[in-house]
């Protein structure tokens, strides 16, 4: 189990965070997402076999936000 950490920039409701939130549960390998609206932070668990950070960029960017991995 890897841990990855994120900056979401533009997230400015708590809806934009739970759509984001959906967005990154529904990638294959995600185990667990934590999100800080308020930071623009979300840190995800996942299985590094199944998943990667590019695949949970790339479900932020779907949603219409720029993200940045930490």
């Amino acid at each position: 189990m890897a841990t990855q950490k994120m900056v979401i920039r533009g997230m400015k409701q708590p809806v934009d965070g739970e759509k984001v939130g959906h967005a990154l549960r529904q990638v294959w390998g995600i185990q667990e997402v934590a999100l800080n609206f308020h930071d623009g932070e979300v840190t995800v668990k996942y299985d590094e076999q199944a998943a990667s950070p590019q695949d949970f960029q790339q479900a932020i960017v779907d949603c219409g936000f720029d993200t940045t991995v930490e």
